[in-house]
């Protein structure tokens, strides 16, 4: 089922030039997956041109290992997602970018050309693993039919809140229409 261009212009973009999308996150992981090639190319081209030890050459260590994260969670949204594996990119996904932004402000003094730092180097595995995780285990370890299950209780959730809205709107359309009988009713 495509959804409606009211999604965004990326999801629009998609649609018209990739295919219809099934659902937002197919669109979103392809954007996403885009943007982590392009880190990675920019952050290469930064490493080639920069100095070593340089605050420049850390922007492009920086940047490439954002290319994975960003690469990963694409990879992953365009998959039919189980809610853990959502959590699972969520949480990956702010280790990495943590453990990049711990690199981004200790490089180049704070950084041991011999060994790193374990600290940021762990972490941004951990980030890396979670998002491996919620690609490959997951899925394989969940049933599809719980995951059905699932979508169909939110769908009921949201269709519940709809008809709240609505019945809400209802009243007040009924309040409306009283008090302009009772308006006529003196005229």
């Amino acid at each position: 089922m495509a959804q409606s261009t009211s999604d965004g212009p990326l999801v629009s973009i998609y649609e018209s030039r990739i295919g219809t999308v099934t659902n937002t996150h197919e669109a979103m992981g392809y954007w996403t997956f885009l943007v982590g090639v392009v880190f990675g190319v920019l952050g290469l081209g930064v490493y080639l041109l920069t100095e070593a030890a340089t605050m420049g050459r850390g922007v492009g260590y920086a940047m490439a290992a954002l290319a994975p994260v960003f690469l990963m969670t694409g990879a992953v949204l365009r998959l039919p997602l189980r809610r853990i594996a959502t959590t699972l990119v969520g949480v990956g996904v702010i280790l990495a970018l943590a453990a990049v932004a711990w690199f981004a402000m200790i490089f180049p003094g704070g950084w041991s050309t011999a060994t790193g730092n374990t600290g940021v180097i762990v972490t941004y595995i951990g980030g890396l693993g979670l998002l491996g995780l919620a690609g490959t285990v997951v899925p394989l370890a969940t049933d599809p039919r719980d995951v059905r299950i699932v979508e169909l209780e939110d769908d009921n959730a949201e269709l519940e809140d709809d008809n709240a809205e609505l019945e809400g709107e209802k009243a007040e359309l009924e309040s409306d229409n009283a008090e302009l009988e009772g308006e006529n009713a003196v005229l």
